[in-house]
């Protein structure tokens, strides 16, 4: 269950951090607050120097696969409830409910109701694990305090929990990549509901252990339909207006194996992408397709209706030095700047003779 807490967590940091960048909409009906980033979608692909292939995909959508009526807050704590599986293990759900205009005795009464409305859904039974009671202070509002409620399922029919998740997704966009084709253990699966709202964040995330087995000298090509065995073509999401984002990192030296993997690097050949992109970095290359603008949310060069045909990109890996190179014009140099200090000792030396005798 403390899984479920630290993504949960990290999101609501995450929330107030990139703040500048995203546009905050209000529920007429209540004060919670609903955070929209700048992105509808968004593909990250991570190649590692150790030939892993981490991935996450995620999607901001209107099409949520659960309502619960809205509830009163400032507006100021992010609250709403959560999936959270990782396949092969069991299912977590939390809730977060703000207790500023209601009594902890009338938070747990919703919170049943939202544990009832999930177990209906996915057709399960949840068992408490935590009621835990936090509180936060605010530099306006003073103190503020909220309900954290962490349920539990272990007995459940895996298949059908994946189908019910696979069957929430858009039928557009970067999730449409996921499929039951690919789907194996260890697999996230992470949706997020806000109140009063069918507004929901779907998360996968997978990672192809050894996808590559990296030899210096050796080409390799990302293929990333192939890799999610996509027969394609990819049509971006009809409500993502210049909001689908990419991210292609090559190659990336994650915690603990920097050492390991320093003495290699990878040389892009050739990025076939059909929409534009920029590339980021020297050792580590981010491929992108932001459009930066000045005190705005950051637009991309995906927008509604664009067709994906392919996502590939080639590179060779080869070795890397940290030493000097003793290449033609470095010794020509290194000659040059001998010459010249020995020109100039002998020149002081005569002199200081001369003075002497």
């Amino acid at each position: 269950m403390r899984n479920f807490w630290v993504f949960f967590f990290i999101t609501v940091l995450q929330l107030y951090s990139c703040m500048v960048d995203w546009q905050i909409s209000y529920l007429e009906s209540s004060q919670t607050v609903i955070v929209e980033p700048s992105y509808f979608d968004w593909l990250r692909i991570e190649v590692r120097a150790n030939g892993d292939v981490v991935c996450q995909l995620t999607c901001r959508f209107l099409d949520a696969p659960l309502y619960y009526p809205p509830l009163p807050g400032l507006g100021v704590l992010s609250c709403g409830y959560g999936i959270y599986h990782v396949v092969g293990g069991p299912i977590q759900f939390g809730i977060r409910i703000d207790l500023h205009y209601m009594s902890e005795a009338e938070a747990d009464v919703h919170a049943n109701k939202i544990r009832e409305l999930c177990e209906n859904w996915l057709g399960v039974t949840f068992k408490e694990t935590e009621r835990i009671l936090e509180t936060f202070n605010h530099p306006q509002f003073g103190t503020l305090r909220s309900m954290h409620y962490g349920f539990i399922c272990e007995n459940f029919n895996p298949d059908a929990i994946i189908d019910k998740l696979l069957a929430s997704l858009p039928k557009n966009g970067f999730l449409s990549l996921i499929s039951r084709r690919v789907v194996s253990k260890d697999d996230i699966f992470w949706l997020q509901f806000y109140f009063g709202s069918r507004y929901c964040k779907f998360i996968y995330a997978k990672k192809f252990v050894g996808y590559f087995n990296f030899r210096v000298g050796d080409t390799y090509t990302l293929d990333i339909f192939k890799m999610f065995d996509f027969p394609g073509p990819l049509k971006i999401h009809e409500k993502s207006i210049n909001g689908s984002s990419v991210e292609i990192y090559i190659l990336s030296y994650f915690s603990g194996t920097t050492e390991i993997y320093a003495n290699i690097k990878a040389e892009l050949i050739s990025i076939e992408l059909p929409f534009k992109y920029k590339i980021r970095g020297t050792r580590t290359y981010a491929i992108c397709n932001d459009i930066p603008q000045y005190a705005a949310p950051t637009k991309y060069t995906l927008t509604a209706g664009d067709v994906i045909d392919y996502m590939r990109i080639t590179f060779k890996i080869v070795e890397e030095s940290y030493g000097i190179k003793f290449e033609s014009t470095n010794v020509t140099g290194m000659l040059i700047v001998l010459v010249s200090v020995s020109i100039a000792t002998v020149i002081v030396w005569r002199v200081k003779q001369y003075k002497s005798s």
